[in-house]
């Protein structure tokens, strides 16, 4: 079975949106509840690779709003 482009894209969105709640709660996590960190040497370091991973999320998911309407306007154009 083909997937369509749409349901590629959307099974990306989805990826990537669960990767955003996953560093989000564990950036939570460390902020609000440093007990719970087994390793609190490197906690600055695992900070930091959450907030990438944030930013990474929130980059990917702009993009793939760009090419949503970029799909859409050109499916309007070979419509008319």
């Amino acid at each position: 079975v083909r997937m369509s482009a749409i349901n590629i894209l959307n099974s990306v969105k989805h990826r990537v949106k669960a990767q955003e709640a996953t560093a989000a709660a564990t950036l939570e996590m460390f902020i609000n509840k440093t007990a719970g960190v087994p390793d609190h040497s490197n906690i600055v370091g695992e900070a930091e690779k959450q907030i990438k991973l944030l930013t990474e999320a929130k980059e990917c998911l702009a993009m793939l709003d760009t090419i949503a309407k970029h799909m859409a306007s050109t499916q309007e154009s070979t419509e008319n």
